[in-house]
């Protein structure tokens, strides 16, 4: 035989007050609960005034360390701004025009390849060309070339390129020139 199962009425107890708590409970828990959270945020500022000070410092630091890195560097990106790279230049412009005229001609076998240069150059590019190799290679002088310019092919066709050396070296001694090794932080620390 089944019987039926009796549940007590539980929304009586939730209106009624709570009877086994002591006069004053509910006061004393409110004030300690507010008093816990007052303390918990004061300790949640503290934590985060710590966390932007530590992140203020590490920033410092860097900045600190990239100053000294670049006032390290500073002698040896004015050395190879100043001195090693002109005397690169003249050890690789030969080779890399030489290996560039090269490229072209053995594109082009069958046809010859006309090469412009600055007058001042002229005799410079023929010193630098491979001896013997099968090249039907023509240089002309044009003045309208800066000294550091090679124009490949013939003007105004599909095949010309032009090779400025000036401007390629420029540009990386701009490059290196803007290091600036002697920047200093702003930024008040503390």
């Amino acid at each position: 035989m089944l019987k039926p199962l009796e549940l007590d009425d539980f929304h009586a107890a939730l209106t009624d007050a709570s009877p086994g708590h002591p006069p004053g409970w509910d006061q004393g828990f409110a004030e300690g609960h507010a008093m816990g959270l007052a303390e918990a945020e004061a300790a949640s500022d503290v934590l985060q005034a710590q966390t932007v000070q530590a992140l203020a410092d590490i920033g410092f630091a860097v900045n600190e360390a990239t100053a000294l890195l670049m006032a390290r560097l500073a002698p040896f990106l004015a050395a190879l701004a100043g001195r090693i790279l002109p005397e690169l230049r003249r050890e690789l412009a030969g080779e890399h025009i030489r290996a560039t005229l090269l490229q072209f001609a053995a594109a082009e076998l069958d046809q010859s390849l006309t090469v412009s240069v600055h007058p001042s150059a002229e005799a410079g590019l023929a010193r630098c060309m491979p001896q013997g190799a099968p090249l039907r290679l023509t240089i002309r002088p044009d003045a309208g070339l800066l000294p550091g310019q090679i124009l490949i092919g013939d003007p105004g066709t599909e095949n010309e390129r032009l090779y400025d050396s000036e401007a390629l070296w420029t540009e990386l001694a701009r490059i290196l020139a803007a290091f600036d090794t002697n920047a200093k932080e702003t930024k008040s620390h503390g």
